[in-house]
């Protein structure tokens, strides 16, 4: 029994997940040869009691192949308020700029997550961003559509649980000084259960970030976030922190663009 509810924590974790960082962000390929760690804690939940509080934390190592392609790979990790029922995945994948002009970048991605008992439950996530900015570089401010269609699979033995969410997340951002971004987005889900036949559609959360270079190599990352109530739900709230070290270090708003 709790082999199994360990094995459902981690096959919920693939669908909530988002198949690039954590944090409210655009994404775009590291420069040719720059390596990247990204890191992050947070917490999700809160306000509607220990039973639904979730912990977790994200660690992610990236490298840029060429310009405009990098690849990345990383784990995740979380549990329960009363830090039981613990569920972690590991995840890998590459992506790169299709098009990139001053005003307009349009980014494919391809993730790969695992997780559970024996890596018993997969999910196969191909995405997309597109752009919209008023200068180059993320100079000012702009706009940006991230989507994907995650297809998961969970192994209950004899059978098998697939499942597939179509994920959207629109997003802005204001570069207020050099090295110092307001972010703020919206996401949502479609999900389609196969093995239930059901369909539904989680509007998801409302999330602001603050970004903020302190150094030439580390960039400082917060966020909150509210959870949007649907069906009864109690508003629920998210805080995250961590930090981004990029080598060879650029104190840059635009610190994973390709140039």
């Amino acid at each position: 029994m709790e082999g199994r509810l360990v094995r459902r924590c981690v096959f919920v974790l693939l669908l909530a997940c988002p198949t690039t960082a954590w944090a409210a962000d655009t994404v775009e390929p590291w420069d040719a040869g720059a390596f990247d760690v990204d890191f992050y804690v947070g917490s999700d939940g809160i306000g509607r009691g220990h039973a639904e509080a979730v912990l977790g934390s994200e660690l992610m190592l990236g490298y840029g192949l060429i310009n405009r392609l990098s690849v990345y790979a990383g784990t995740t990790l979380e549990s329960t308020a009363e830090l039981n029922d613990a569920a972690g995945m590991i995840f890998f994948g590459v992506f790169g700029t299709v098009l990139d002009t001053r005003h307009v970048d349009l980014d494919l991605f391809l993730d790969v997550r695992a997780g559970g008992s024996r890596f018993g439950a997969q999910q196969l996530t191909p995405s997309l961003e597109l752009n919209l900015d008023a200068e180059p570089g993320l100079a000012a401010w702009g706009f940006y559509l991230r989507s994907g269609a995650a297809f998961a699979r969970e192994d209950a033995g004899a059978e098998a649980d697939l499942s597939l969410a179509l994920e959207i997340t629109i997003g802005g951002y204001w570069t207020v000084a050099r090295c110092h971004q307001l972010l703020l987005e919206l996401d949502g889900a479609y999900l389609a259960d196969d093995g239930e036949d059901t369909r539904a559609f989680d509007l998801g959360s409302v999330r602001l970030g603050y970004n903020v270079g302190v150094t030439e190599t580390i960039e400082l990352i917060t966020e909150l976030s509210v959870d949007l109530p649907q069906a009864g739900e109690r508003v629920a709230w998210g805080l995250l922190a961590g930090f981004i070290l990029t080598l060879p270090g650029r104190c840059d708003v635009a610190r994973r663009a390709a140039r």
